[in-house]
């Protein structure tokens, strides 16, 4: 089969690679490529590669220089604590450790490029900063990548906004989220309740008060819109919030009932809905229903 003959000579190629190269990515990149033909040439040709023995595989030396390239780089990339996370552009990676309550960035080769006190959290849309938060003081850090700390609040961190200038922290005890922007410094803006996020059109700002049960809308300069019952945290622990198309707002209320609400303009766009619905029951007691008849002349 000479899909199985050219795995084969590729495999032994990579093979003959000098040891050096198999202590990179590169290599080990190769390998998983070479091994995915081998996976993708069995299930077409056998129907599947579970149980068979070594006698029956097309080629073997994809299977050898993907084992070597693993333990290699294995061996070679040790990193203190545990995996967290890849950067947004996959260049870099961090790791946390317990024994001394730290995070550390790694490059792909394994060298750590900075060292930052609590867990990691989360990095911003560009990859430029990240949060941490530690246990030991409750407080939630903003750090560059040098580890340099512009900043550290006692306050649980929420998150960035999308654009990626601003990030959000929360007060339990004041039932505040405050923006921030990337040099620590206060934007301003301070909104009731715990932010969720902004909407998909980039125009609203979603909170939650969990001491009243209500989900406030404000605009992104701060101006509250609307309130409605209900929370977009959910308990099952994803979020809900707005929809795709920013028009409506998902909530779950402490009865545990969901509910889908329709986004509007305020008072004047309330009552036209309102109206909208009762007009058929209006116009058939005309005589006597009049606590909206005006919905039959200005609506």
């Amino acid at each position: 089969m000479q899909a199985g003959t050219n795995l084969e000579r590729a495999g032994i190629a990579l093979l003959r690679r000098p040891e050096n190269k198999f202590r990179n990515i590169d290599t080990l990149l190769d390998a998983l490529k070479l091994g995915k033909g081998l996976q993708t040439l069995m299930q077409r040709d056998i129907g599947s590669y579970g149980g068979k023995g070594l006698d029956e595989y097309p080629a073997i030396s994809p299977m050898l220089a993907l084992r070597k390239s693993t333990k290699s780089v294995l061996e070679t990339i040790a990193l203190e604590g545990d995996f967290r996370g890849f950067s947004e552009d996959g260049q870099r990676l961090v790791t946390y450790s317990n024994s001394d309550s730290q995070s550390r960035l790694y490059d792909l080769s394994g060298n750590e490029l900075a060292a930052f006190e609590g867990d990691f959290i989360s990095f911003s849309d560009d990859g430029q900063r990240l949060v941490t938060y530690s246990d030991s003081d409750s407080q939630s850090r903003l750090y560059d990548l040098s580890g340099h700390e512009p900043a550290a609040f006692e306050v649980d961190f929420s998150g960035f906004s999308d654009d990626g200038q601003q990030f959000v922290v929360y007060s339990p005890k004041e039932q505040i989220s405050r923006f921030y922007n990337l040099s620590g410094q206060p934007t301003g803006l301070d909104l009731k309740g715990s932010f969720s996020e902004f909407s998909p059109n980039q125009q609203y700002i979603v909170t939650t008060v969990f001491s009243e049960d209500i989900s406030q809308i404000y605009d992104t300069a701060g101006k509250l819109l609307a309130e409605y019952p209900g929370s977009v945290f959910s308990g099952r622990g994803s979020d809900l919030g707005f929809t795709p198309d920013s028009t409506q707002l998902i909530t779950q209320s402490n009865d545990g009932l969901y509910h889908i609400w329709q986004l509007d303009d305020g008072l004047e766009d309330l009552l036209a809905s309102g109206c909208e619905w009762v007009k058929p029951y209006l116009k058939a007691n005309q005589k006597t229903e009049t606590r909206a008849a005006f919905c039959l002349t200005d609506y």
